[in-house]
């Protein structure tokens, strides 16, 4: 969403929430085919969003959470020196 600049929250409801239902309903129906299991579901969801996640911050946001937490990190140290 923030690659698209997209301001409207209807839209950005509508994708997000249609993204989780159709995981969601996948996810379900291979759990009830006896497929995979609950785990093996969760695992594989978790994965690929810890990634996405990830690839947001460092491409889209240029890793300004990362900087933010490392610069608070120093200066919580210096006062502890001083």
């Amino acid at each position: 969403i923030d690659a698209f600049a997209i301001k409207n929250k209807k839209i950005i409801l509508g994708i997000y929430g249609g993204s989780i239902c159709y995981v969601g309903i996948v996810a379900i129906s291979r759990i009830m085919l006896g497929a995979h299991f609950f785990s093996d579901v969760l695992i594989a969801g978790t994965i690929p969003y810890i990634i996405a996640i990830l690839c947001r911050e460092i491409i889209v946001k240029k890793c300004e959470t990362f900087k933010l937490f490392f610069k608070k990190k120093q200066s919580e140290e210096e006062i502890q020196q001083s």
